[in-house]
C-alpha cells in the first residue's frame, strides 16, 4: 500500500519531489520554507481583507497574529485586542461586542 501525502499529484512526481527534497542541502531546504510561510502569510491577509475590508492594516496585522500565534500567545506579545468603530465597524465581532456592553 502507498501513502500519498499530496491529494493532486501523481505519486510518481510526488516521490521524485520527495527525493530531490532530500537530496538538496538543508539551506536550500530552509529556504523553501520560508518562501513558504510568506505565502501563507499572504494568503491569510487577502483572506483577513475580504472578512474586514474597512479595517486599518495594523488591525489586520493584529488578527493575523491571531491565526498564526493563536490568540492566548498573540495576547501575551501583544497585549489584548482592542475592537475599534474606526477599524472595526464591518465586523460582527464589534457589533456584538458593542450589543453585549450596551446590555
Amino acid at each position: 500500500m502507498t501513502f500519498s501525502t499530496i491529494a493532486d499529484t501523481h505519486p510518481d512526481a510526488e516521490r521524485l519531489q520527495i527525493k530531490l527534497l532530500r537530496q538538496a542541502p538543508s539551506w536550500q531546504n530552509l529556504e523553501l520554507m520560508v518562501q513558504m510561510f510568506h505565502t501563507i502569510k499572504q494568503l491569510a491577509l487577502i483572506g483577513l481583507r475580504q472578512c474586514f475590508p474597512s479595517a486599518a492594516e495594523e488591525v489586520l496585522r493584529r488578527r493575523l497574529a491571531d491565526q498564526l500565534l493563536w490568540k492566548e500567545p498573540a495576547e501575551k506579545v501583544f497585549g489584548p485586542f482592542q475592537l475599534s468603530e474606526k477599524s472595526d465597524s464591518d465586523s460582527l465581532e464589534y457589533i456584538l461586542a458593542k450589543a453585549h456592553h450596551s446590555d
